[in-house]
C-alpha cells in the first residue's frame, strides 16, 4: 500500500494519507520530539503505528526498540531531549554541552544529519522582519516552501569545497507545485549522473548514493556540470522564486494565486533550459531562450482558453520527444518540424514579437536541419 506524507514547518510528520487521499493515521508531538500515534479520529493509538510507520519527528528515522530517532551521523532521545552521543563537531558547533540538541530550541530550529543546526529559525525570522507588516506573512509561511538552490543530496560535497547550502543566499520560498517540478527534475539529473558511472546505482539506495558521492568527490567536472546544472535550474524558475527579505505583498500574491493552473509550463520550462541538449544538441540555447520568453502579464492573469490549447497541444509532443531523447532515441526530423511549428503557434498566441518568432523560428530550422 502507497502512503503520501504530511509535514509541519519543522518537518514533523504529522499526517499520512492513502491514495484516496484519506487520513489513515495522524501524529503529534511534545516539543522535543516525543510522538504520540492517533488514528484518523485523533484516538490514541497505544500500541504504535499500525502501518509501522518510522519517520516522524523532524523526519528522522524512529526505532522502535531503543526509542531514538536516527540522524545520520548521531542518535537522538526524545525523552531525554539529548543526543546520544558527543557532537563529531565538539567546541566548534557553538555550545558548551556536546549532547544539547539545537541550543535546546527544537521548535525553530532543525538538525537533520546530527552535525549542524540548520536555518530554520534565521530563515523565518530574517523573512518574518521583512514581512510582519504584511497580512500575507501567515499564508506564505503555511503555504510555500524553503528550497535549497544547491541540491541538499550533495550536500557533503559542497561542504568540502567550503559551501554552505544552508546560508540565506542559497534559499529561496517557492510555490509547492515548483518545488514538486523542481525535485522531480533534479532527481532525474542525479539518476543520469548516477548511471554513467554504475549503471546499476540506485537514487533512493544508501549504499549507492554513498558509492556514487565517493566517486564525485574529487571530480572537477562533475562538479562544474552540477554547478551548471544548478543555474540552470534557477533560471527556469526565476519568476517563480521568492528570495529572503522580498516584502512586496502583491507580487507573492500574484505568483502564488496564479501558479496552480501553470504546471506544465514550469515543467517544460525547468527541462529546457535544463536539459534541452538531449533532445536538439544545436537547438538547446534556443529552447532554454524561447522557454523563458513568456510575457509578464501571463504570470499576472494566466492563459486564456486558447493559449491554454496551443500550449497543450506543443507540450504533448515535446513530452513525447523528450523522453524519447532521454532513453537515447534519435528525434525524428519530422516529429521535430512539427514540434517547432506548435511552438511558434504558441508563441504567436500570446503575443511574442515577430522579430523574435522569426530569429526562434530560424535556429530551430537550422538545428532540425543539422539533425
Amino acid at each position: 500500500e502507497r502512503l503520501w506524507v504530511v509535514q509541519d514547518a519543522n518537518y514533523n510528520v504529522t499526517a499520512i494519507f492513502d491514495n484516496s487521499g484519506n487520513v489513515v493515521e495522524r501524529y503529534i508531538y511534545d516539543p522535543f520530539g516525543q510522538a504520540t500515534v492517533l488514528d484518523a479520529n485523533w484516538n490514541v493509538r497505544s500500541a504504535g503505528s499500525a502501518y509501522d510507520w518510522l519517520y516522524l519527528h523532524q523526519g528522522g528515522r524512529y526505532d522502535v526498540t531503543s526509542g531514538l530517532y536516527h540522524f545520520r551521523f548521531r542518535d537522538y532521545s526524545p525523552t531525554l531531549g539529548r543526543w546520544t552521543s558527543l557532537d563529531p563537531l565538539s567546541y566548534a558547533a557553538g555550545d558548551v554541552n556536546l549532547y544539547r540538541p539545537l541550543g535546546n530550541d527544537p521548535i525553530n530550529s532543525l538538525d537533520p544529519s546530527g552535525l549542524v543546526e540548520q536555518y530554520v529559525r534565521n530563515f523565518w525570522n530574517s523573512f518574518t522582519e521583512e514581512m510582519k507588516k504584511f497580512e500575507i506573512l501567515v499564508a506564505a509561511k503555511s503555504f510555500y516552501h524553503v528550497h535549497h538552490t544547491k541540491p541538499q543530496y550533495f550536500r557533503k560535497l559542497y561542504t568540502t569545497r567550503g559551501i554552505n547550502i544552508d546560508q540565506a543566499e542559497h534559499l529561496v520560498l517557492v510555490h509547492p507545485t515548483v518545488h514538486e517540478e523542481i525535485c522531480t527534475i533534479e532527481k532525474q539529473w542525479i539518476e543520469n549522473e548516477m548511471k554513467k558511472i554504475n549503471p546499476k546505482w540506485r537514487y533512493g539506495n544508501a549504499k549507492d548514493k554513498d558509492a556514487f558521492l565517493q566517486a564525485i568527490m574529487k571530480d572537477d567536472a562533475f562538479f562544474q556540470r552540477l554547478e551548471e546544472f544548478s543555474r540552470n535550474q534557477r533560471v527556469a524558475y526565476t519568476d517563480y522564486f521568492i528570495p529572503a527579505g522580498t516584502s512586496d505583498k502583491e507580487l507573492i500574491k500574484r505568483i502564488y494565486n496564479n501558479m496552480d493552473g501553470a504546471k506544465k509550463i514550469i515543467k517544460f520550462k525547468a527541462s529546457a533550459a535544463v536539459r534541452a541538449k538531449q533532445l536538439l544538441p544545436r537547438a538547446a540555447g534556443a529552447l532554454a531562450f524561447l522557454a523563458l520568453i513568456q510575457p509578464i502579464e501571463l504570470h499576472a492573469f494566466g492563459h486564456t482558453p486558447e493559449q491554454q490549447r496551443a500550449f497543450d497541444k506543443f507540450y504533448t509532443r515535446y513530452q513525447g520527444l523528450f523522453q524519447g531523447a532521454i532513453a537515447g532515441q534519435t528525434p525524428d526530423k519530422l516529429q521535430l518540424g512539427l514540434l517547432k511549428d506548435e511552438w511558434i503557434a504558441y508563441l504567436q498566441s500570446i503575443g511574442v514579437d515577430n522579430m523574435v518568432l522569426a530569429q526562434v523560428n530560424r535556429e530551430l530550422e537550422l538545428a532540425i536541419a543539422d539533425k
